[in-house]
């Protein structure tokens, strides 16, 4: 009955107008038309039919409650649980004063014909007005980024096993679209649905297995090597850089490519493979997880330098090494410090660390050696170092231990001149500072600092002499992880040239 209505009016009201007659059509069809103030009969706002006399506000801002808190099921990859939240928590938000200006513009806007129909289809239960929203992307985002640090994974590089001669597999990566989580729960409203699953998306790494299997390292671009203790109290440090350098033998740098040693040497944990060692520690030796790492670090280092690589991002130890030359080191903290280097070159590079008896050497392997490097480090400057005496309750009179060997501090500039096939020549020039490590000793309460030995360059002050017997003898004890200093260490050559 309503759609004939429907269409009778449709063709009667024009021609009506028009002629000047069919008035009882036209008295009909603006009957249908809602009174002043109020919204068209039968309207369904969201899927319900607007009841009569309804405020129309309250009725639209309850479907919009019952639409933004419906509970949503979030399945992500890789957690077992799914997370559940309202559309409200996830961000989506329904703009009720916009829905009501729609609803009370149907049947009051436009040609007379259309506000008609308009009407009409209300009555007939045939115009269902959608509700709109947006959505933050912020509420959502805050949801799943602490999850996504625990379900996003890496892509692990395939590497060579150059002592094997063999590539071992990579592994895609996983990664937490939250573009694509977004248009998921957009679309999960849309729909009027409670269940979203995310999808994990792939990320193969730039190095594949397929890919390696076909690269030249027939020349060696550049190396270094340094050596270390092995026996003794030394086994843990010892074992840490061999744990360091097998993490990154075999890795490939891809032409432009980054190496972060951090992010590919991985946390100094045990669960990583890492012991108890001696590393320095707000200048001091202090033995913590991971000690002689920043030996391997600082090896790689100055065989990327001196092969020509791009260092990113490097910084010099607190104090002179016993095993590297100044300006060569290269200091790593897990989390915080790290040695960034890219590769400048048109093809790829493999690192090939080997460990052997106190000895670690890198080697950086590619189809041909493009540069000549010249290191030239000059001292600029030097700084005497300073005695601390730290009064300790535990020791007995007459012995004091010698926590800390003192070390000259130096200022070093360093040059890199790269020679180039084609003849040309590049020359970088850096600054390192290296403050002066303080001496220290722990000696028992009230020891006269007389007794201790005079700091380099200072003369020991005349006095009477004390009575036979007055004077208890010292004995000097060295502290663990204390070594006499290096040459380096002791009395750096002004000027010191290395060729590559």
């Amino acid at each position: 009955m309503a759609s004939n209505l429907r269409s009778l009016l449709r063709f009667a009201l024009p021609l009506g107008l028009v002629l000047g007659t069919s008035a009882a059509a036209g008295a009909a069809a603006l009957h249908v038309l809602p009174a002043s103030g109020s919204h068209a009969r039968g309207l369904r706002i969201d899927g319900a039919t607007v009841p009569p006399g309804a405020d129309l506000r309250s009725f639209i801002a309850q479907r919009a409650n019952t639409r933004e808190s419906a509970p949503v099921r979030i399945t992500l990859p890789g957690r077992k649980e799914p997370v559940v939240a309202s559309f409200a928590d996830l961000g989506l938000r329904i703009d009720v004063d916009q829905a009501l200006q729609r609803a009370m513009a149907i049947g009051r806007t436009g040609p007379i014909e259309e506000r008609i129909d308009q009407s009409l289809r209300a009555r007939a239960g045939d115009l269902d007005l959608q509700l709109t929203w947006k959505l933050d992307p912020a509420p959502l985002a805050a949801r799943l980024l602490p999850l996504k640090e625990d379900l996003d994974e890496l892509a692990v590089p395939a590497r060579l096993d150059l002592a094997r001669k063999t590539v071992v597999p990579h592994k895609s990566g996983r990664f937490l679209d939250l573009y694509a989580a977004y248009d998921a729960i957009d679309t999960a409203a849309r729909l009027g649905t409670s269940e979203v699953r995310l999808p994990a998306t792939e990320v193969p790494p730039l190095a594949s297995a397929e890919f390696l299997e076909r690269i030249d390292i027939s020349q060696t671009v550049g190396h270094f090597e340094t050596r270390f203790g092995y026996l003794g109290g030394e086994t843990n440090r010892a074992a840490n850089i061999a744990n360091a350098a097998a993490k990154l033998d075999g890795h490939v740098l891809l032409p432009g490519q980054i190496l972060s040693f951090n992010a590919v040497v991985g946390h100094r944990t045990i669960e990583n493979g890492f012991h108890k060692g001696w590393e320095i520690f707000k200048g001091e030796m202090v033995e913590g997880i991971g000690g002689g790492t920043c030996q391997v670090a600082s090896t790689l280092h100055a065989a990327a330098y001196l092969s020509g690589l791009e260092v990113l991002e490097r910084s010099p130890h607190s104090r002179p090494s016993g095993y590297i030359a100044m300006g060569l080191d290269s200091t790593v903290v897990d989390g915080s410090v790290d040695l960034k280097l890219r590769n400048p070159f048109q093809f790829p590079v493999v690192l090939h660390a080997v460990v052997d008896r106190g000895l670690i050497s890198f080697e950086l392997l590619g189809e041909q050696r493009p540069v000549t490097v010249t290191f030239k480090r000059d001292v600029v400057g030097t700084r005497n170092y300073k005695r601390q005496v730290r009064e300790t309750s535990y020791l007995p009179e007459g012995k004091v231990v010698l926590k800390q060997r003192g070390i000259r501090g130096y200022s070093v500039r360093r040059i890199r001149t790269l020679r180039f096939r084609d003849g040309s020549e590049r020359d970088e020039t850096t600054l390192d500072v290296y403050p002066a490590t303080a001496e220290i000793y722990l000696v028992p309460p009230g020891t006269d600092e007389s007794v201790l030995p005079p700091l380099p360059g200072e003369e020991p002050e005349t006095a009477e002499p004390r009575p036979e017997g007055d004077t208890p003898p010292v004995q000097i004890v060295l502290a663990p992880g204390v070594h006499a200093p290096s040459a380096e260490q002791a009395n750096a050559p002004a000027r010191l040239v290395i060729t590559r």
